[in-house]
């Protein structure tokens, strides 16, 4: 299994920014949740929340579909711990 960098934080915290940096600088390639998610609105903007989560799941199942069949790199997202509540 590839090793990779995670680059986790709250929203707005800057994730994206930071994981493009190091990507960058290592020369390895960049694999961003937010990304695929804006893919997904454009493709099928949602019109409610129960799409948005809909949508959202959907961009989780790509994001680990991807970091499972990609070379190391740089995994950006945010990651909720089961038990926070």
């Amino acid at each position: 299994m590839p090793e990779f960098i995670v680059v986790s934080g709250v929203p707005g915290a800057g994730k994206s920014t930071i994981g493009r940096l190091i990507a960058e600088a290592r020369g390895i390639g960049l694999l961003d949740k937010d990304a695929l998610l804006e893919t997904l609105f454009d493709a099928h903007p949602p019109t409610s929340l129960a799409e948005r989560g809909h949508l959202s799941r959907l961009a989780d199942e790509l994001f680990q579909s991807q970091a499972l069949t990609s070379a190391p790199g740089v995994l950006v997202s945010w990651w909720r711990h089961p038990l926070s509540g």
